[in-house]
């Protein structure tokens, strides 16, 4: 089972029904970890969540970051982070805050965003599209 939402199109796209999406097992595994100390399960929380689990290393930086009743990023331990990770981070906190750290021009940066970071920002971006269409 690798859904993440009851709900929906986004059930099917996340089970992927509605779109090419796989998460592996430990990636599964931090995902409900976070989500299941939420209240609220917003669109931009779910994308935010799948990006900052899609990690080891981004989960151990921001794990402390979840609260009760979303995400503080402020709490991230950015000391030696990587390219790689702190896209991510940005990513998600763009998605979720709705701000614009990052760029276009940092996606398109192969050397920052690899292959599967570039898959996993698009996948975030699918999964708040979804949802925010099932909150219409």
């Amino acid at each position: 089972d690798r859904t993440l939402h009851p709900e929906g199109s986004l059930r099917m796209f996340l089970s992927g029904k509605g779109g090419p999406l796989h998460i592996f097992s430990n990636h599964r595994r931090r995902l409900r970890r976070v989500e299941a100390g939420q209240k609220h399960l917003s669109a931009g929380f779910h994308a935010a969540a799948y990006l900052l689990t899609s990690d080891t290393e981004l989960f151990r930086r921001t794990a402390r970051c979840f609260r009760g009743n979303g995400i503080d990023f402020r709490q991230a331990l950015l000391g030696g982070i990587s390219p790689r990770e702190y896209t991510l981070l940005r990513a998600a906190e763009d998605i979720l805050t709705d701000s614009s750290r990052l760029t276009l021009s940092d996606l398109a940066n192969r050397e920052v965003v690899d292959g599967q970071a570039f898959r996993h920002i698009l996948n975030a971006l699918q999964i708040a599209r979804m949802n925010n269409h099932q909150e219409e």
